[in-house]
């Protein structure tokens, strides 16, 4: 069974994006979204809301229009109408067809076709099969030249002095981008909190709790998959501590 949901603005009570999804952590996943996606996630958190379920897959497909219809392609992140999701969904040769139909002769405003560049931005593209197997018979045999060889020691030393730079000013405590805060809900008090870092979450159910837990990351894997009465996952951002 497939749903729609939404993603809403923390600051605003906003919805700015919907989506559909089959898995359970489809709704709170972070992969696949777009660049400006991420900018309102990292910036202002978002809260996940499921407002359709127990659908189809074509149901939801067909759900997934209207709400963006409904609200508007202008104030979501989605990068199309919807309805292109393929998980699951065997479609016929008429829909193929329908859909075919629909979008010969429509032209892209420059706005779009941005956002569509944008979002593609340091992707990897795709290579056609055989491509490995073929450019190994190419190099096959080859020598390097020793300009290549300089040129690709200057570019290992750089790398390599970039990271250890990195790695010093992590070290000094300049700026840690791997932190994460979360927002959750406790059910004891129903307030809704935000904790920087999972040990700050262990620490914290086990002072509400009297627990003596010592998995910080086991702790949050179960909060998020509601499997912790005190705590209830909302969202999580990353953020920069000094």
């Amino acid at each position: 069974m497939a749903y729609v949901y939404t993603h809403i603005r923390m600051d605003t009570g906003q919805v700015f994006y919907i989506g559909i999804g089959s898995k359970e952590n489809r709704i709170n996943s972070k992969k696949s979204r777009n660049k400006y996606w991420h900018n309102i996630v990292n910036k202002y958190g978002m809260i996940s809301e499921i407002i359709e379920e127990n659908l189809t897959w074509n149901q939801a497909c067909d759900r997934e229009i209207f709400w963006i219809s409904y609200y508007g392609r202008d104030n979501l992140c989605n990068m199309t109408d919807g309805g292109e999701g393929t998980y699951g969904r065997v479609m016929s040769d008429e829909t193929k067809n329908k859909i075919s139909s629909s979008h010969k002769g429509k032209k892209l405003n420059p706005d779009h076709i941005k956002k569509i560049s944008d979002g593609n931005k340091g992707k990897p593209k795709p290579k056609p099969d055989g491509f490995g197997e073929l450019i190994s018979k190419i190099v096959q045999g080859t020598k390097r030249s020793d300009d290549s060889k300089k040129k690709q020691s200057i570019t290992t030393k750089e790398t390599l002095s970039k990271i250890r730079e990195k790695l010093s000013e992590k070290s000094k405590g300049i700026k840690n981008s791997n932190s994460v805060r979360y927002v959750l809900l406790n059910t004891i008090s129903n307030e809704v909190i935000e904790i920087d870092s999972y040990k700050s979450v262990l620490e914290y159910f086990n002072k509400i709790t009297n627990s003596n837990k010592k998995d910080a990351m086991f702790l949050i894997k179960k909060i998020k998959k509601d499997q912790i009465e005190e705590l209830k996952f909302i969202s999580s951002i990353k953020i920069n501590s000094i």
